[in-house]
């Protein structure tokens, strides 16, 4: 089944998440929101790649999460390490008069193909077997050297490719991730990202008061004033028009959301597609992550 949308004003150190399995009745849990029926894949134009930067390509995948007291995180990536780890924020939307700079990671990877690409139990195929053999057929330029290889047929070419192929190796984009410290709590933050002329913004937490003393002997006291904020909760919402509505709900005014839990992998290192690092799910995921105070889990 697919994950739904849940979201909790915790009173406790713990969360409501909604299961919506498709072959049974849907359910309400704490919000009203319902995700529309599955659907076919989002269509790429729907989710435009970002051109707004002075130099091509822009940075994108754009997300920020709560860091230690008073900080907030801030990631995104960019095509080359020829873009600097900065972000200029503020708490005015049209001057940010602070600079932030931070670090800059990337890595490789080799791929590894599995049969579900071609033909998976569920929903629409991530590669075709053409695809697939064109990473692999290394005829065209290794000739009688160790890395030459031209398959005919995919079905015993499935898992770890070869350490000999250069083609089989995905190397990410380059991975920045600035501190923003001290912000000042229940503000608004304004930022940018460099190499990126949009303007994002979230909202700090607001300061937690002491909770009230426990009388000796007598009952907990409440835990309202530790949980100042509504927390909201998007997991394995896919990369379809649903999945979208899913996260533009949570941004909608009516949820009240101050934070989000966001467990979506950004990026998929099991499709070897060209183009699944500016993929539509990496930019509807901006829309939410770049927005609202996310931590994010890769499983």
């Amino acid at each position: 089944g697919d994950w739904g949308l849940a979201v909790q004003k915790p009173s406790r150190m713990w969360l409501a998440v909604g299961l919506v399995v498709l072959a049974g009745p849907r359910r309400r849990l704490t919000s009203d929101y319902v995700r529309p029926s599955a659907s076919a894949f989002i269509e790429s134009q729907l989710m435009p790649v970002n051109h707004q930067c002075a130099l091509q390509p822009c940075s994108g995948q754009v997300h920020v999460t709560l860091g230690g007291p008073h900080e907030a995180m801030v990631m995104f990536a960019s095509a080359t390490d020829a873009t600097p780890s900065v972000v200029e924020y503020g708490y005015d939307a049209k001057h940010h008069d602070r600079v932030a700079y931070g670090e800059m990671t990337s890595y490789s990877q080799l791929m590894s193909f599995n049969p579900d690409m071609v033909t998976p139990p569920i929903g629409l195929p991530t590669a075709t077997e053409a695809e697939l053999l064109k990473i692999i057929n290394t005829s065209s330029w290794a000739k009688g050297s160790a890395s030459y290889d031209n398959p005919k047929e995919l079905s015993a070419r499935f898992g770890l490719q070869s350490y000999k192929n250069p083609q089989a190796y995905y190397g990410s984009p380059t991975l920045h991730h600035v501190s923003l410290s001290p912000l000042r709590p229940g503000q608004r933050v304004y930022y940018r990202v460099a190499n990126d002329d949009r303007v994002h913004s979230f909202v700090m937490p607001a300061a937690s008061e002491a909770p009230p003393a426990q009388p000796a002997g007598g009952a907990p006291a409440g835990d309202g004033a530790r949980a100042p904020f509504t927390l909201g909760l998007c997991a394995d919402v896919g990369q379809t028009p649903a999945s979208n509505a899913s996260m533009q709900a949570l941004l909608a005014a009516e949820m009240r959301c101050d934070k989000i839990r966001l467990d979506y992998p950004p990026c998929k290192l099991s499709s070897p597609r060209p183009d699944w690092r500016a993929t539509s799910a990496t930019r509807m995921a901006t829309i939410l992550g770049g927005t609202l105070s996310a931590s994010s889990s890769s499983r």
